[in-house]
């Protein structure tokens, strides 16, 4: 296993720590943001999707630094997305929004989700680094041009055993945290796409081992849910071998 550690500061540091032979499975895991990352590093690095106006989008990000010290570490993202807001209705009845018969809540259907950032990482144990989301849903997201929460929409990060398939319950149970919006996400962010939002979380994993890790999203307060990874929503639906990829 990969056992060397780089020292950075910031969000996407790289850090590669010398580890046993246990892969032992994780139960729990525990949010930490880390000391090294203040709030104002995450809202300055993050890795959009680049966008034009067919809808198919593409990054390749290379290594970088700022004057802080925060770093992107050198990957490529393909997937497929809205482009921009003309893509998706913006009005209070979009075509991917309802209500329940009852007047119940909102429902919102997700139709596009990428894990955006990192495809990989190496890390120490408890060393948190911080995954971002894209996604896509009618009505909603595209309905300011930065990112629009609402309470019936829930963007989880999680992990589990490298190779398992959260979507359909294979492998091992992942343990899942609650994302937060972006609000370094809008018109001045690369690759910006008027249409998606972004969501963010500092992701720990509290056990040596390999393993996956991946977004899931639902539009009807946790109901359902739909599983993203490093290709998008649209490009086969979640498998794993797509899934981020920490050791």
């Amino acid at each position: 296993m990969v056992c060397m550690k780089s020292v950075g500061l910031g969000v996407a540091a790289v850090l590669l720590v010398a580890c046993g032979d246990d892969g032992s499975a994780v139960e729990t895991a525990s949010p930490t943001t880390g000391s090294e990352t203040s709030s104002s590093d995450i809202t300055a690095t993050t890795i959009p999707l680049p966008s034009d106006s067919s809808g198919d989008t593409s990054v390749s990000t290379s290594s970088s630094s700022t004057d802080e010290g925060t770093s992107t570490s050198g990957g490529t993202t393909d997937s497929t997305g809205p482009a921009d807001s003309s893509e998706g209705s913006s009005s209070s009845d979009g075509p991917g929004e309802s209500s329940s018969s009852d007047g119940g809540s909102t429902v919102y259907d997700v139709q596009w989700c990428n894990l955006q950032y990192p495809p990989t990482v190496g890390v120490a144990v408890d060393e948190a680094f911080t995954v971002y989301v894209r996604l896509y849903a009618p009505g909603l997201t595209d309905q300011t041009g930065v990112t629009d929460p609402a309470p019936e929409l829930v963007v989880e990060v999680g992990y589990g055993l490298d190779g398992s398939d959260p979507s359909i319950g294979f492998g091992a149970p992942w343990t899942w945290f609650t994302a937060v919006p972006n609000a370094g996400y809008g018109p001045g962010a690369p690759g910006y796409g008027a249409a998606n939002d972004e969501y963010q979380y500092d992701l720990s994993i509290d056990t040596a081992g390999i393993y996956d890790y991946a977004p899931r999203i639902s539009g009807d307060s946790g109901v359902t849910w739909v599983y993203c990874d490093i290709d998008g929503l649209t490009m086969g639906g979640y498998t794993p071998d797509q899934a981020g990829h920490a050791e």
